[in-house]
């Protein structure tokens, strides 16, 4: 286990129900991780309609300083006993909404919530992966199996995970769809993502 370099970061902390703009800045402290357990210094966080959504509300278990944020892409600084991610390992994690998010200078995870970035793909795109990824992969495992269907129409809506979609339509269907606005539309469709059909 390595202790992160830093013993304290900042991180964008609930209160109340409200708007992003409404979290407030708070000094926290770097806690070493337990057994099972990575600890990730953020690079790059993603803003998830799920998180602006659940900071209007008041969700099950948070109390005023909870960290939100369900994606971040980062390094991993420390690991726990039974850990098998190595430490400077680059990552990109879905973290669940219950427990310290992303909104922070360090995110503290189970690292089967982590997924190891290759060389090639940056951390601005890797931060775009997990939780379209998660949602596309929810439409395709829920997806009834109908035989001698060709086409599989799937819609992401402000989906704009343009490395990641790639595969994904080239391995898994004929047609995708995205519902991405107009900014977003133009960088799918210059990657060859969305099939004029």
């Amino acid at each position: 286990m390595t202790i992160p370099h830093a013993s304290t970061y900042r991180a964008w902390a609930w209160q109340q129900p409200g708007e992003p703009e409404q979290l407030l800045l708070e000094e926290q402290v770097v806690a070493p991780p337990g057994p099972g357990e990575i600890v990730v210094r953020n690079t790059i966080i993603a803003l998830n309609p799920v998180d602006w959504k659940v900071i209007a509300q008041t969700p099950a278990g948070w109390r005023p300083g909870h960290v939100p944020g369900v994606d971040g892409v980062g390094t991993v600084s420390a690991v726990g006993e039974g850990v098998s991610v190595p430490v400077g390992a680059r990552v990109a994690y879905h973290q669940g909404l219950g427990k310290p998010g992303s909104f922070a200078g360090y995110t503290t995870m189970d690292p089967d919530c982590a997924l190891v970035i290759p060389g090639s793909v940056s951390d601005e795109s890797a931060a775009g992966i997990p939780c379209p990824g998660l949602t596309a992969w929810q439409a395709l495992a829920k997806v009834p199996d109908i035989p001698n269907r060709d086409v599989l129409e799937c819609l992401v809506p402000g989906f704009d995970g343009a490395l990641f979609s790639r595969e994904w339509r080239d391995a898994l269907w004929a047609r995708f769809t995205t519902g991405a606005p107009p900014r977003q539309r133009q960088s799918v469709e210059r990657y060859s993502i969305v099939k004029r059909v």
